[in-house]
């Protein structure tokens, strides 16, 4: 029996390894991808030079934004007892424009183009007031669904407050209704699965209550990702568009969904080519709270840098949702 705080740490964990083993392969094809899992002998953690530039040396086990951002919205929920848009926004633009980082005491790696226009204001009034005269481009990037693991964590016991606040996360820096849709599915998805549910049941519930909430009737986001196929993404589903939020949930239930352990689904996901870390931080996110944090094989976990912290993190997110 898995508790649900080893698996509130699961899914913390889960985001941090699928993002670090990721990283190795971002923008790489399928193909290439497989290939090299055939001559290490599986997805491992190893030194790589970094896929954007091409000089830098990455450590093995090194988070990029996506773990840095998760663990900066979760920081933000714990110290505000609850979603504050203004302190989250601070927070993410601190990493953004900053700099700053959470997880390691060393340069921090990892923005996408979204994400850098939204926070580049000071002030989160700053930023919605660009976005109300259409100066920020608003597009269904993954940037706002690949930070949200707190918040299913955090409001385990109330799935529609956690639909509302998944969505106002995502506005704080996108607000395209795929975007937002992506971050509401996916926390009633974890959600249900940190209660016990398979990823399979919890799915249905997700579709149960999106089909059948007459709020949901007119979101052309929840539609699209309603009627997104559930079976293996090809090529030509990923590319051009790997770091939109839909291909990037679909990537990432499909990999949970067949699942047999943590190691083949984060194997899955990331051999699929694209935006690898993404892809991988959102379904550790969903395999780690199915399987729990003893569920990530111990060599990933090991090699992960930041992981105490977000196993911090998940306990206070844990602890915080149990005062409700």
């Amino acid at each position: 029996m898995i508790s649900t705080l080893d698996r509130s740490r699961g899914a913390m964990l889960g985001v941090l390894a699928g993002d670090a083993l990721g990283a190795s392969y971002e923008k790489k094809r399928g193909e290439e991808v497989r290939a090299d899992f055939d001559r290490r002998g599986g997805l491992v953690v190893f030194d790589y030079i970094d896929p954007h530039k091409g000089k830098r040396q990455m450590r093995a086990g090194q988070p990029t934004d996506d773990s840095e951002l998760s663990a900066a919205l979760a920081q933000s929920i714990v110290a505000c007892r609850g979603l504050n848009e203004r302190d989250a926004y601070d927070r993410l633009r601190r990493f953004i424009h900053g700099r700053e980082s959470i997880l390691t005491d060393g340069e921090v790696y990892g923005s996408g183009g979204t994400l850098r226009e939204a926070l580049r204001p000071e002030t989160y009034e700053g930023s919605c007031a660009l976005f109300d005269q259409g100066a920020i481009p608003v597009i269904p990037s993954n940037g706002s669904l690949m930070r949200g693991i707190a918040v299913p964590i955090a409001y385990r016991y109330d799935v529609y407050a956690s639909i509302n606040v998944a969505r106002r996360q995502s506005c704080i820096t996108h607000v395209h209704d795929t975007a937002q849709a992506a971050c509401m599915m996916y926390t009633v998805l974890v959600s249900y699965i940190l209660d016990g549910y398979t990823p399979q049941m919890a799915w249905e519930e997700v579709q149960w209550i999106f089909c059948n909430d007459k709020d949901y009737d007119g979101h052309s986001g929840v539609q699209e990702i309603l009627s997104l196929p559930i079976s293996e993404p090809t090529d030509d589903d990923i590319w051009p568009n790997s770091g939109g939020a839909a291909i990037s949930f679909r990537a990432a239930l499909w990999a949970s969904l067949t699942a047999t352990d943590f190691r083949d689904g984060l194997t899955k996901v990331i051999g699929l080519g694209g935006d690898t870390d993404t892809y991988g931080a959102i379904a550790g996110g969903i395999l780690g709270a199915y399987f729990g944090d003893d569920g990530i094989p111990q060599e990933w976990c090991d090699a992960l840098i930041g992981r105490d912290i977000m196993v911090n993190l998940a306990d206070e997110l844990h602890a915080l949702a149990g005062e409700e």
